[in-house]
């Protein structure tokens, strides 16, 4: 009994296979498409809805929201994974029509469109409650903290920067006497006055650096900051103190969708249920929730 055999790859056919036909009639991507179709991208708030007369012709707007709701929906968030999987999927092939967009492009169409994104959500939640997904009576309410990239070595607090201001100040102070000594003895001692000089003068820019990041903490009102990701704080989390960004999320309770998020910079949820329910109501359009443990 032999093998099940494929086609050779210089194989070649009279009538080659159209995208389509590789494409079930119930696939996801004809989901996406058809739902992307009915939408009204420059009432959302998206750039670029209506080309220009001269210069190059852009992307259509229709086309990158199309691949970002495909990435969304597989798990795929990097730009540049994006990229690859238009040049090598059959279903991003279909999807845009075999268009490749770059990574840059696809990453400025995410920034430039933040407000798009945001009214997308909403319509999406509405668009959810007509077909009866969304039944916003019962809503659940909670926060997950999410570690950031940064380590707390890269957490900044006046505290903290007190103490290196003061070590900085010790050790300026070590090199003066030093040179001072140096000065006294003359020749006898062998130390390199140049090195010395420029050692201190390193001290000296890192004390005004300190001092110009205490300044700055002070004129915002901030009590830390993480150089590599500012929105991120210190928090205590399962596995403890961790840089982390605490995410808020509305949850509808018939079928589980969610309905609003929010990243916040709490350390603790006691302060965000409110806010939260205020969100969600006004995403449902409604005047009244009922949460799980809440009376009515």
């Amino acid at each position: 009994m032999s093998y099940v055999k494929g086609e050779a790859p210089g194989q070649t056919s009279l009538f080659p296979v159209s995208l389509d036909e590789l494409i079930p009639e119930d696939h996801l991507v004809r989901v996406i498409s058809a739902y992307v179709g009915h939408l009204d991208l420059p009432a959302l708030g998206f750039t670029r809805t209506s080309p220009k007369r001269t210069g190059r012709p852009p992307y259509d707007p229709a086309d990158l929201l199309k691949l970002y709701l495909y990435g969304y929906l597989h798990r795929i968030r990097s730009s540049r994974r994006l990229e690859a999987e238009c040049q090598r999927n059959v279903e991003v092939m279909w999807l845009l029509g075999r268009l490749a967009p770059d990574h840059k492009t696809i990453a400025d169409f995410r920034r430039d469109n933040h407000a798009g994104f945001t009214a997308l959500c909403r319509a999406f939640v509405r668009f959810c409650r007509q077909a009866g997904l969304v039944a916003g009576e019962l809503v659940a309410i909670d926060g997950s903290k999410f570690q950031a990239v940064a380590s707390r070595r890269q957490l900044v607090t006046p505290a903290r920067l007190e103490r290196q201001e003061k070590a900085l100040e010790k050790r300026i102070a070590d090199y003066l006497q030093q040179m001072e000594e140096a000065d006294r003895q003359e020749a006898r001692t062998e130390i390199d006055r140049r090195a010395m000089k420029e050692a201190l003068q390193l001290l000296n820019d890192r004390r005004a650096d300190v001092q110009a990041t205490r300044a700055l903490m002070a004129e915002l009102g901030l009590n830390q900051l993480v150089a590599t990701e500012p929105d991120a704080r210190d928090m205590r989390t399962a596995q403890g103190q961790r840089v982390a960004y605490n995410t808020q999320t509305a949850v509808d309770g018939q079928h589980g969708l969610i309905i609003h998020h929010e990243v916040t910079q709490a350390g603790s949820d006691n302060t965000q249920l409110e806010p939260m329910a205020k969100a969600a109501m006004a995403v449902l359009e409604q005047e009244a929730l009922r949460m799980p443990g809440i009376p009515t």
